[in-house]
């Protein structure tokens, strides 16, 4: 193992730096690269150990979630099959993407699976490093408007959908995961009034910009009775869905 890429060796910039170059090396957001994963990624596995099949086809779902094509993430199965001793065999590549095309495997691999290859609290999915939210926060946000949802939605809606992004990454949830909030922290983030966020949450729900939605109280801000919300992601092609934009998708937000 590399001693740059050790738990024990690995500060926050090292952390946000790896988090990067997965992401610019597979052509994935970076909002959903995680270190743990990168580290897999580029160590291998060497000495025939018996993870490097299961280690293959974390890394796939991982980058099949974030979107990519199988016949790209069959090059990347290639890489990492390089950088183990012995290599994968293509039969092995070819047993991989079958499995992605099973309902089983509809999400990526939670954390604390991942223990082996965990950096810790330096992981900016777990960090609050400001550096690394603010990082996060900006991915979000650069995914939102390159998908050019702008364009389809109202101005309110678009003001409370980036409330909600910044609403996930200030309580470090990871781009697929759940998050709570009560009513009084997305009207101050969006501007929105309270009275109108019921029905823009309902709309983004319905057109594929919020996966889960379970609304709570508009004015009691205990956690029982707070709003609970799971994004998309990746975030979902306007285009491809049929819709028609409501305006040029070149106008500011």
């Amino acid at each position: 193992m590399d001693k740059h890429l050790a738990p024990d060796n690995t500060d926050w910039l090292e952390a946000l730096e790896l988090t990067k170059r997965f992401a610019d090396d597979t052509g994935i957001n970076i909002a959903d690269s995680r270190p743990c994963m990168a580290r897999m990624f580029y160590e291998g596995m060497a000495g025939g150990c018996t993870g490097r099949k299961p280690d293959a086809f974390k890394i796939a779902l991982e980058l099949n979630i974030a979107g990519l094509a199988p016949d790209t993430i069959l090059g990347h199965l290639e890489a990492y099959g390089e950088r183990c001793s012995p290599p994968l065999a293509q039969k092995d590549y070819a047993a991989i993407l079958r499995s992605l095309e099973s309902d089983r495997y509809k999400e990526r691999y939670a954390c604390h699976k991942l223990q082996a290859h965990c950096i810790g609290d330096m992981c900016p999915v777990k960090g609050k490093s400001g550096a690394i939210l603010d990082l996060r926060r900006q991915s979000g946000f650069t995914a939102f408007g390159r998908s050019g949802w702008v364009g389809y939605l109202s101005g309110s809606a678009v003001k409370v959908f980036m409330a909600l992004i910044d609403l996930r990454v200030k309580k470090s949830c990871e781009p697929d995961g759940f998050f709570i909030f009560c009513f009084g922290e997305l009207e101050l983030s969006s501007g929105v009034s309270r009275s109108a966020l019921t029905k823009t949450l309902e709309d983004l729900q319905k057109i594929g910009l919020i996966d889960k939605l379970k609304i709570g109280s508009k004015w009691n801000s205990e956690k029982r009775l707070q709003t609970e919300v799971r994004l998309a992601s990746p975030i979902p092609n306007p285009t491809k869905m049929g819709l028609k934009p409501l305006r040029s998708k070149e106008q500011d937000f």
